[in-house]
């Protein structure tokens, strides 16, 4: 856990409920980070919500809470989870001393650990479950300025790289179940080649463009199309879920 962050009353018990239902197969546990920035922080707790006056925070809060209350949840539920983040995140003990505890050799110790701790698990053959409750809420504060968040992206994308080549014998093996199918498939897909394809795309978009062979009004069209879809989308699941977990209510931010 993070020092600098700030947790809910009842974040550790709620964190911790999982390893009490299971506790033969839950190793680890993850809760929901949320950005502080904008809120109103008084005696060590977030006593009010707010939205970050900041462009940069308020993206990063609506990228936190789609990312956190969706894709988080949908792969825990599949156990295919690759990361439970550093920033808040619970491990058996004597499961984290087996394998040896957070590697040294690598920026992206968080995810790293939650991968090995698959392949360990994997390889032994035993019976394990590393889940992601929603319900525990922690607060940190968001970089607002786009050199510190290109910093902390670039950090985040190399610890992501290191990671997949570090276990790559895991991707498409049968071996490691969902993980290796599906949670790694991901990985390759959005850290490894989707950078390839963004960038490319940026190039031959407008040479296309051009050269003729690409109408800019269908451009046009598609890219208003498609960042519609994706607002509303975000904005329909935020909507359900401050509906559903006190935790997350406040102003609305679409």
């Amino acid at each position: 856990m993070d020092a600098d962050l700030i947790l809910e009353p009842d974040a550790l018990l709620r964190a911790v409920q999982p390893f009490v239902e299971d506790p033969q197969n839950v190793v680890a546990t993850g809760g929901t980070v949320r950005i502080a920035n904008g809120c109103v922080v008084r005696d060590g707790r977030v006593v009010e919500i707010g939205v970050p006056g900041n462009i940069w925070a308020l993206l990063q809060t609506v990228e936190y809470l789609r990312a956190f209350l969706l894709a988080r949840l949908a792969w825990s539920k599949v156990g295919a989870l690759t990361i439970v983040s550093g920033a808040f995140g619970l491990f058996r003990r004597s499961v984290l001393i087996e394998v040896g505890g957070y590697a040294q050799n690598t920026v992206g110790e968080d995810m790293e650990l939650i991968v090995r701790l698959h392949r360990h698990f994997r390889e032994l053959g035993r019976p394990y479950r590393i889940a992601f409750v929603p319900e525990p809420v922690c607060w940190t504060e968001a970089p607002e300025t786009l050199a510190m968040l290109a910093r902390q992206r670039a950090r985040w994308h190399r610890g992501a790289l290191e990671t997949f080549f570090s276990h790559r014998a895991m991707l498409f093996n049968p071996r490691y179940g969902r993980i290796g199918m599906l949670g790694m498939g991901q990985v390759l897909l959005f850290d490894v080649v989707g950078p390839i394809v963004e960038i490319a795309g940026y190039v031959l978009m407008p040479t296309v463009w051009l050269l003729g062979v690409l109408s800019f009004d269908y451009l046009l069209a598609y890219s208003r199309s498609r960042s519609q879809w994706a607002w509303r989308s975000a904005s329909g699941r935020l909507r359900l879920r401050r509906r559903s977990c006190a935790a997350f209510r406040g102003p609305a931010i679409w």
